[in-house]
């Protein structure tokens, strides 16, 4: 079986919520996106066995055509999670939970709400 880290991977490979030892309330399992930001967006967010979006990237780094200091077509950067709020972007965790996450997020903290067995904890964010 291919090791993933998140609950969908883009290889034929997902993670059953039973698999998210971390607790599904420190686990993200999907967030905001913004399709002009993406060469891959008319797809859909999930294509041919590919889970486009990561916590690699930073929230709302600047990759659309136009953004002021965008890096426009990087790959990593592209499949970061955007969205038009100031300061953020909306995430759906496992439990079923939406919060607002905060693009000043500690790093450590967001690599760990993208991984579902880690074994690290994450507390507030």
């Amino acid at each position: 079986m291919t090791k993933i880290s998140g609950i969908f991977s883009e290889y034929s490979a997902s993670a059953t919520i039973a698999m998210v030892s971390d607790g599904t309330s420190n686990t993200i399992l999907m967030g905001e996106l913004r399709p002009d930001c993406t060469n891959h967006a008319s797809r859909g967010w999930m294509f041919e066995d590919f889970a486009w979006m990561t916590t690699v990237a930073p929230i709302n780094i600047p990759s659309c055509v136009g953004d002021p200091c965008g890096i426009g077509g990087a790959y990593t950067y592209q499949a970061g999670f955007k969205s038009e709020h100031v300061g953020g972007a909306h995430f759906l965790l496992a439990d079923g939970a939406v919060r607002f996450i905060s693009e000043n997020v500690d790093w450590n903290t967001y690599q760990s709400l993208g991984g579902r067995n880690d074994k690290k904890v994450v507390g507030e964010f």
